[in-house]
């Protein structure tokens, strides 16, 4: 038992030390800090923390942590995933498995060390909360003193149990499925419960449900109706985290226990030397064929370039279809727009028009073609690489455009997949509410049209942010980074569409719902700014992702001509141009 106890502390100890030495960890902890901090002391950042007028009071630390679990799904599902998954894409599996070490000690170390970095990334929301507290310049009457007690209550009761239940599922399925779709998955999942957690209103089922405790929370509060903001550990808030702790233990067992099964036969001690000598020598003598004199490439015309861009998009498309992470997400999709247009259509007295469905699929839709977007934008550019056939296609006698663009092809298929999947939710609910079939039409141009262009320009986005990054991981974060910020704008003030990535007067309502003029010039002035992405994509890019931004930088001028840099003089004029138009024009 001891030297079980042993293991795990060196795995977690290791797991640790390589989760704080990557990237993500350091861009979330600074992002977490910096947000956090400035939630305390500018109002319009404030998210889910009433109106408190101690901006440290017991209720708004525990109200941001809460909150703040919600931001860490998807990083607790990143770090459990890469710590599982790391060994295989390195190549490092079959010596792990060698080592003198048990499966059961190896496994839970690594689930160990990965939820511990969690909890130290995590820290920085309090830390900041404390760092806000000391800040000279403040106004003295909207901050009380600490409370140690507050700080105790919201972190381990409320937050430990909440990213413990993400770290569990995300390690469970991640080595179900082998794969970080797994980990996305079960984080979306756990999501999808609080929503109807949240819905379900104040009744036990509520609270039950509700995974991460917010409505329990609520419950217990309003119950006690404690000045301090800290309910007594009881009742609904008790059961809470009672029912999702053990969820989550019982579900690191079982996969542990599954885990350990198929990797049983795995996990053997080294060969003996002899034997691997043996093996060696047997190597050697195999006959090697004779050398092929090497050819060099044929020339590439356009009847050719075209059928290999072709191939290559439907392989792309087909890749994206028949994935079965699109299919869930489709689900759900579907069903949260079918359930919001049967609701708008119950409640409203008046006949359904286009407007009102057009203002409840934006509704609805608002999280879903993002998930898409953040998911598959990764997959597809890093899929080859970590396939291990990176260097393959690479070498492949194809031109750059012919593996980059269909990517993104594939990925802006799915997307106009999706509004057209909206679009025919909205013309049954039509349909259904008495409407005539003529009254179907203005969904194609006030919905289809707009939503796959906003959709289509995000993606864009997504695919140049991978491009660059290190990882695929890396790429997730800079477009969550990027989405923290329009929020964090947004409640700024700041919505001038002139500087906002794909914003235009009276977005998110298409022209034909808000009835601005001047729509079509700022699609125009956006659409300059993503060919301006797309061209700097297949500079930098190139053909398969993963080099370091330095050397790609180095031969961006030799590359500039070409028909992609081109497009980026063209575009880079058109967006210019119409940023003075619109800025002192329009």
């Amino acid at each position: 038992m001891g030297a079980m106890n042993s293991d795990i502390l060196v795995v977690a100890g290791f797991e640790l030390r390589q989760q704080f030495r990557s990237h993500v960890f350091r861009v979330v902890f600074a992002i977490s800090t910096v947000m956090v901090f400035g939630a305390m002391i500018v109002d319009e950042l404030r998210v889910g923390m009433g109106d408190e007028i101690l901006r440290n009071s017991a209720s708004v630390i525990v109200q941001t942590h809460l909150v703040w679990t919600l931001f860490y799904m998807f990083t607790a599902a990143a770090f459990v995933a890469d710590a599982v998954l790391r060994d295989e894409q390195t190549g490092f599996a079959p010596i792990i498995r060698s080592a003198p070490i048990g499966i059961t000690s190896y496994l839970i170390g690594r689930f160990a060390g990965a939820f511990l970095s969690v909890l130290v990334c995590f820290a920085s929301v309090p830390a900041a909360i404390l760092l806000a507290n000391v800040v000279p310049g403040l106004d003295p009457a909207t901050f009380g003193p600490p409370r140690p007690d507050a700080y105790a209550f919201a972190f381990f009761l409320m937050a430990v149990p909440n990213l413990f239940l993400v770290s569990a599922v995300s390690f469970g399925l991640t080595t179900a499925t082998r794969s970080m779709t797994g980990a996305l998955m079960g984080a979306l999942a756990l999501l999808v419960l609080y929503g109807l957690g949240v819905s379900g209103g104040t009744q036990l089922i509520g609270p039950m449900m509700e995974p991460f405790g917010f409505l329990a929370y609520a419950q217990t509060a309003a119950v006690a109706n404690t000045p301090g903001g800290i309910p007594a550990i009881d009742g609904a808030l008790l059961d809470n985290r009672l029912l999702w702790l053990g969820v989550g233990v019982g579900l690191l067992v079982l996969s542990l226990a599954v885990t350990r099964r198929r990797l049983s036969s795995r996990f053997h001690p080294a060969p003996h030397p002899r034997a691997a000598n043996r093996a060696a020598t047997a190597t050697h003598r195999l006959e090697l064929p004779a050398a092929i004199p090497q050819q060099g490439p044929a020339p590439i015309g356009w009847r050719t370039a075209a059928a290999q861009f072709a191939a290559r998009t439907r392989w792309e498309i087909q890749a994206i279809v028949l994935s079965p992470v699109l299919a869930i997400l489709l689900t759900l999709g579907g069903v949260n727009a079918g359930a919001a247009l049967l609701a708008i259509g119950s409640q409203s007295p008046e006949p359904l028009d286009v407007a009102t469905v057009t203002a409840t699929l934006l509704q609805a839709f608002r999280l879903l073609p993002t998930t898409i977007i953040l998911f598959f934008a990764g997959e597809l550019m890093w899929r080859e690489r970590e396939q291990g056939v990176d260097d393959l296609i690479g070498t492949a006698p194809i031109p750059a455009a012919a593996i980059v663009l269909p990517k993104l092809l594939a990925l802006l298929a799915v997307l106009a997949a999706l509004s057209a999947a909206g679009g025919a939710l909205g013309a049954v609910a039509l349909l259904a509410d008495g409407g005539a079939p003529r009254n179907v039409l203005p969904l194609f141009w006030i919905w289809m049209l707009p939503s796959t262009f906003e959709w289509s320009l995000v993606a864009v986005l997504a695919v140049f942010l991978q491009a660059l990054s290190p990882s695929k991981v890396a790429g997730w974060g800079w477009l969550v980074l990027f989405l923290i910020a329009s929020l964090t704008l947004d409640r700024l003030g700041l919505t001038d569409p002139l500087y906002r990535y794909g914003r235009y007067p009276g977005w998110p309502l298409s022209a034909g719902v808000s009835g601005e003029p001047s729509v079509s010039l700022y699609r125009a002035y956006w659409t300059a700014c993503a060919v301006m992405l797309l061209a700097a994509i297949l500079l930098l890019t190139g053909r398969i992702g993963g080099e370091p931004l330095a050397p790609r930088l180095k031969r961006l001028p030799a590359r500039a001509r070409s028909v992609a840099g081109a497009a980026l003089l063209v575009s880079t004029l058109a967006f210019a141009g119409l940023a003075l138009y619109l800025g002192h024009v329009v």
